[in-house]
């Protein structure tokens, strides 16, 4: 059973800076990033012991074909997406 699937603020707004920074690179790159994310999350929602811990109870999933990864942390029935996080970026950034 596929849990839900929360964005905190944060990751929220790192999702929608994304989307504008690749929209100004190339028209409809957008829609490619938010299909890439759509399916790491959906992967996330059924498997959310599948990937590794990386901080204390925070695990990380990388996105296919951009360097993004998401950062979550399963919470009962939901998954809790803290971050979506471009992976070039100081990771000392990244407080949970």
């Amino acid at each position: 059973m596929a849990r839900e699937i929360v964005l905190t603020d944060r990751a929220d707004q790192e999702i929608d800076d994304a989307c504008d920074w690749y929209e100004a690179c190339e028209p409809g790159l957008d829609e490619a990033f938010l299909r890439a994310l759509g399916q790491a999350l959906d992967a996330i929602s059924h498997q959310p012991e599948f990937y590794p811990i990386r901080f204390a109870s925070i695990r990380r999933i990388i996105l296919k074909k951009f360097p993004y990864a998401v950062y979550y942390r399963p919470d009962g029935e939901m998954i809790i997406v803290e971050a979506v996080f471009h992976e070039a970026r100081d990771p000392s950034r990244l407080q949970f």
